[in-house]
């Protein structure tokens, strides 16, 4: 892991259940989990087929961080820019690497 690389300041957001409904769902709301610096990989475009509708395109943004607690369906926070976390990897000791989808905040 290059250190230098890590030039995007980023925002990493739990989630907090609702109560009510917890375990079904979405969660109701988020919460800061902490402040980290992390490195963007290139922006992967991958064909998807839509039931119904024909060939779509899926756009995932890789981004390498330091290892710490972060799980899939957590939300990440980049300057106007919010991605949810699709999956988390963590076979390379030393680092994490998030396969994100920009998603409305």
């Amino acid at each position: 892991m290059k250190i230098n690389k890590m030039s995007h300041r980023i925002k990493i957001m739990k989630p907090v259940s609702g109560g009510a409904d917890e375990g079904f769902g979405e969660p109701i709301s988020f919460t800061s989990d902490g402040d980290i610096w992390a490195e963007f990989l290139r922006v992967r475009i991958v064909p998807t087929a839509m039931i119904g509708s024909g060939e779509t395109v899926e756009t995932t943004q890789g981004m390498r961080i330091r290892p710490r607690n972060i799980e899939k369906g957590w939300k990440i926070i980049e300057g106007e820019h919010t991605y949810k976390v699709l999956h988390v990897d963590t076979s390379t000791p030393g680092e994490i690497i998030l396969t994100t989808k920009e998603v409305d905040p």
